[in-house]
């Protein structure tokens, strides 16, 4: 038993964090009380909403068990019935009349104050992203685009958009000693090259208390800190109690800290199942690191019922890398996705073979990764002076607020992905916004909305043509692949505002069609529905091109279209990939998918793409559905399960650590979701009252998730996968804006 009283070294702690800390604050560009103002009128509308049939705000259903609904016919069915509420008697009837309003000019003149300020703040993100890119954005979006690209060698570059922190990269940046250790390996002369990680790691739970503690997302950070933490001892040796006071550790935090954490994993693990969450080369990660702690005196071994299954998958996945060929493509500067995993062929192959302009971007960073950087900086006998100060300038670029996670994200940047995210969202509220002459929003404020999106426009234009056709989602050549999903977004973007827009689609599908659906990456182990709901939109978009073309009789245009000029079948292709959407929906009727763990993120993407085949009856017939009737059928039980699942106030989706309602992002998607139903269900009450209600609690948190910047980082969910669940509060954030959007009177 340890005598030396942990509370000593707290105080010490906290000194050391705060010099430690040394990343610039970022502070939102609207003030409190504008926003304070948007929730008052857009809770007035809610208060005094218009009686018709087609009004969105009613009073909404309460959270009830699952269901199936069948439906027919959308004009003459109702998703309500006494199998969805069983407690409810009197949810068929229309809105209570309002006794405080009864005129349509007050009722509109509200509705048009909330999309006047929802079109401010649209605004106020596009600013606020482009300024992470450079100052002269609006001004030059095509010279801001190649700021970033090789041929302007700037090594400094990190990149932009907004991402949560990673303890798991976090943790291996941890682990990287100083030179001079590297090179005598003497316990004496062990030091950390950024202590202040390691630091974070082992009172981040005190501090912050932003660790994932269960479920699958806490299982590749706890693997990596209890590598750390191990490390940390083999490496000091003799001197282990020493190293840790001169970080104001004592023993016995360190030895707490580590039995908790293992105990947590080991719980974790037992109720694992790797199929539930697609972790970014999970196969190959975990594996590494339940091997590397083997390795440790004493050994750290897990058992676990999933085990055989990882071990055997891993077998797999080494089996067929090929890790020469992997060298070849690095040296013709071909990009390698195995690039962002680097840390994970640790002791598999020479790392410093991969210390090359091959394997290593611009700016130092291998794959965008901190922690396959990091790996580097460990296990390569040379010293990788540009890797380390890009992990340097990525912790100083470090927003404090989101210290809840760590100090570097599990990928840098996500610049490209964040844009074509926040423009698929914002772009309809853009759209809407000019074609309607009712709003009562000044032209001025319309005229800047839309050359500030057009802006974006441009960039996109500008990087698609010096990546030569396709989009990776960071805005540097990180070495990785190009993918499919920030590919097929951009062009849908584009063709949106510029229908004449012409690309080669028959490049997109060589690259990407495997002749039943398209894959994210080359050569990737699973597939991802919702980058097939996006590039199916994308194939629609273009198909009602050729078609508007062909039935205009402009054959001289309708040659020129990227999908008339190739060999492609657009017909076939757009068959097919309905015909797998389709059969990848689950028994309860959502989808699940590699980039995000919430069903609703890729249950609303392909339900409002489905959806859309209504209105092409030569393309329904040629799918499985055949029938407009089992379009509706089918996307009908997707919906009814939305409806089935709100909680009371109005939420939907995970719940955060003790909070009893859903969270604002999940919440965001099925409004939107059932926006997109509402089109073809027009009067279906169920839905109108969900959206209401749903509309209801995002606002209660509107306020917060918009003007603080600690919200989505430590008070929701994070969502988004990759080698751990990660947040991307841009991109909720403008979610929610296209969710507030009232359609009832479009």
């Amino acid at each position: 038993m340890h005598s030396v009283r942990e509370t000593n070294s707290d105080a010490g702690i906290q000194t050391f964090f705060k010099k430690a800390q040394n990343g610039s604050v970022r502070i939102a560009s609207k003030s409190k009380q504008f926003y304070k103002s948007l929730k008052k009128n857009i809770q007035n509308k809610v208060k005094y909403g218009p009686e018709d049939q087609d009004a969105t705000f009613h009073s909404s259903p309460q959270k009830s068990s699952f269901y199936s609904t069948s439906l027919s016919s959308p004009k003459n069915s109702s998703f309500v019935s006494s199998q969805i509420h069983p407690a409810s008697l009197k949810h068929n009837d229309p809105c209570p009349k309002s006794e405080s309003i009864s005129s349509p000019k007050n009722v509109q003149h509200i509705e048009e104050v909330s999309k006047l300020q929802l079109v401010q703040y649209t605004n106020e993100l596009l600013y606020e992203i482009a300024m992470g890119i450079s100052p002269n954005f609006f001004q030059d979006p095509t010279e801001s685009a190649i700021l970033t690209t090789d041929k302007q060698e700037n090594t400094e570059w990190v990149g932009f958009g907004e991402i949560s922190m990673s303890p798991y990269d976090t943790a291996w940046v941890a682990m990287i000693p100083v030179p001079k250790y590297k090179e005598t390996l003497d316990p004496q002369d062990f030091q950390l090259a950024f202590p202040e990680c390691f630091i974070w790691l082992l009172f981040s739970q005190k501090l912050h208390g932003r660790l994932p503690h269960v479920g699958p997302g806490c299982i590749s950070p706890f693997f990596a800190i209890l590598l750390a933490l191990g490390m940390f001892r083999k490496r000091s040796g003799p001197y282990f109690e020493q190293k840790l006071r001169e970080m104001n550790i004592t023993p016995y935090h360190f030895e707490r800290f580590f039995e908790k954490t293992r105990a947590q994993l080991r719980k974790a693990l037992n109720e694992w199942d790797i199929d539930e969450i697609d972790f970014s080369g999970f196969e190959i990660i975990i594996p590494y690191h339940m091997n590397e702690l083997e390795k440790l005196d004493p050994p750290v071994i897990f058992d676990f019922p999933d085990k055989q299954r990882l071990l055997k998958e891993n077998q797999r996945k080494m089996s067929i890398l090929p890790v020469d060929a992997i060298f070849a493509m690095a040296a013709n500067r071909k990009p390698v996705s195995i690039i962002y995993s680097l840390e994970a062929l640790s002791g598999i192959i020479d790392l410093s073979r991969c210390q090359n302009p091959g394997f290593q971007a611009l700016n130092g960073s291998y794959g965008g990764s901190p922690a396959a950087t990091a790996a580097i900086l460990i296990s390569a006998p040379k010293w990788d002076h540009k890797a380390y100060e890009f992990l340097k300038k990525a912790i100083e670029k470090r927003p404090q607020y989101a210290g809840g996670c760590g100090y570097v994200p599990t990928v840098y940047d996500v610049g490209t992905f964040e844009i074509c995210w926040v423009m698929h969202c914002l772009g309809e509220i853009v759209l809407k916004s000019s074609q309607q002459n009712t709003l009562n929003i000044p032209s001025t404020l319309l005229e800047k909305t839309r050359a500030n999106y057009g802006s974006y426009i441009t960039y996109l234009k500008t990087i698609l043509e010096h990546q030569k056709g396709t989009l990776r989602w960071t805005s540097y050549d990180n070495r990785i692949p190009a993918d499919v999903d920030d590919t097929a977004v951009a062009y849908f973007l584009i063709t949106q505002f510029c229908p004449n827009y012409k690309f080669d689609l028959e490049k997109l599908m060589k690259s990407f069609w495997n002749g039943t659906y398209f894959i994210t990456f080359p050569k990737e182990r699973t597939f991802s529905v919702s980058c097939n709901s996006h590039v199916l939109s994308l194939l629609i978009s273009q198909y009602e091109i050729v078609k508007k073309q062909q039935l205009n009789g402009d054959l001289e245009t309708t040659t020129q279209l990227p999908a008339e000029s190739s060999a492609i079948d657009l017909h076939h292709v757009i068959v097919a990939t309905t015909n797998f959407i389709k059969s990848q929906r689950k028994e309860n009727f959502t989808w699940s998918d590699k980039w995000h763990s919430s069903p609703w993120y890729t249950t609303m993407k392909s339900i409002s793409t489905l959806l859309n085949l209504q209105h092409y009856p030569e393309l329904l017939s040629a799918t499985s559905f055949k029938t407009k009737e089992a379009l509706f059928e089918f996307c009908g039980e997707s919906i009814g399960r939305a409806l089935s699942l709100q909680y009371p106030d109005g939420s939907w989706g995970q719940r955060y650590i003790d909070n009893s309602s859903g969270n604002m992002e999940e919440t965001s998607y099925i409004v939107r979701l059932l926006q997109a139903a509402k089109k073809t269900w027009i009067k279906d009450n169920a839905i109108l009252e969900a959206i209401t209600k749903g509309r209801q609690f995002l606002l209660v948190q509107f306020e917060d998730a918009v003007t603080d910047p600690n919200f989505f980082h430590n008070q929701e969910p994070h969502l988004w996968i990759a080698k751990q669940l990660f947040t991307a509060p841009r991109i909720i954030r403008s979610s929610i804006l296209l969710a507030l959007w009232d359609e009832s009177n479009e």
